[in-house]
């Protein structure tokens, strides 16, 4: 008897859970807006690890299926990353106007670089939330460079030594010969297609309102504060029209009589560099503003059902008056 009694509660009390457990879907699309660091690195160590900082735009759809999450998306990111590597000295034989042979020596100083970087980024992510209010999300995201800019300055001192004249000459400008000459070079680049893996970890403010009643407006908005970061597996060395190195990392043309044409090429678009590995990573904070798309209402009281059936054999009908209530 007691046996009978166990199982009939048992039994009660897994149907009141089974009806507890609802299935909660909602589809969203979302606007994120965000401020983030960003970073170069190369496996040869041509130059200190390049940073700097820039802001991400991004908009795109989440599925909510109780706590599962998935969200597919683009966004649009823009960094200013700055490098610099140490003093460097470039020899050059060359001839003077007076077709005097010389050993020119080259010194660049204080070697400054700046790369403005443009990303379509295309994000695809699985998550979970975590408890009432925390949530995170972990993926892939391929990034594609739509515009590239690359700023180099530095500081010039050039001198020479020539073979008929013992010393060294410096300070002699009508002979290209001076001390910190400002050289500025711009060039535009891509870099090439980047796979990442990263995530985002955050915290929801505000949870979407199911059950108000017919007079009580239901709350269609989700605010998310999170901390998001993103590493590229593949390389990221520019190209531009299909060629990877631009001559030497410091360059200079012209001689003799010519007015000399000094250049500084961006450490990542020269030749020392063309065989460098580089990758990139992301870090930031960034705020989402998620919009629940509409969905069919509930069915409170639908339509009435009429069915009619023949009672017994009195050729009479009856009728069943059926009510689809949606519970």
């Amino acid at each position: 008897m007691k046996s009978k009694h166990f199982l009939i509660a048992a039994a009660l009390i897994l149907s009141v859970s089974a009806g507890a457990q609802v299935r909660r879907l909602s589809n969203n699309i979302y606007v994120s807006l965000g401020g983030e660091y960003a970073g170069l690195f190369d496996n040869q160590r041509i130059a200190k690890p390049s940073f700097g900082i820039g802001g991400d735009l991004g908009f795109g759809y989440e599925l909510q299926y109780n706590r599962f999450l998935f969200d597919a998306g683009l966004s649009f990111s823009f960094d200013h990353i700055t490098s610099k590597i140490g003093d460097t000295t470039i020899v050059y034989r060359a001839v003077d106007s007076e077709g005097d042979s010389f050993v020119y020596n080259h010194l660049y100083r204080n070697n400054k670089y700046a790369f403005n970087i443009l990303n379509l980024n295309i994000p695809l992510l699985f998550g979970s939330r975590l408890g009432s209010n925390f949530y995170f999300l972990a993926g892939a995201r391929v990034s594609l460079n739509f515009y590239g800019k690359a700023l180099s300055n530095t500081l010039l001192t050039t001198s020479g030594y020539y073979d008929r004249y013992i010393g060294e000459f410096v300070s002699l400008p009508n002979h290209y010969i001076f001390n910190d000459k400002p050289v500025e070079n711009s060039r535009q680049f891509a870099l090439a297609v980047d796979v990442a893996v990263g995530g985002e970890i955050g915290y929801i403010f505000g949870s979407y309102t199911r059950e108000t009643g017919f007079d009580v407006p239901r709350n269609n908005t989700q605010f998310r504060l999170s901390a998001y970061a993103y590493y590229g597996l593949l390389n990221s060395h520019p190209r531009s029209g299909g060629v990877k190195s631009f001559g030497p990392m410091f360059d200079y043309t012209g001689g003799g009589s010519e007015a000399i044409n000094y250049v500084m090429n961006s450490v990542y678009l020269s030749t020392p560099a063309a065989d460098a590995y580089i990758n990139r990573l992301t870090v930031g904070l960034k705020l989402t503003v998620l919009f629940k798309m509409p969905e069919p209402k509930r069915c409170v009281m639908c339509e009435e059902t009429i069915t009619p059936r023949r009672s017994g054999g009195s050729g009479r009908f009856e009728y069943d008056r059926m009510v689809d209530a949606q519970k």
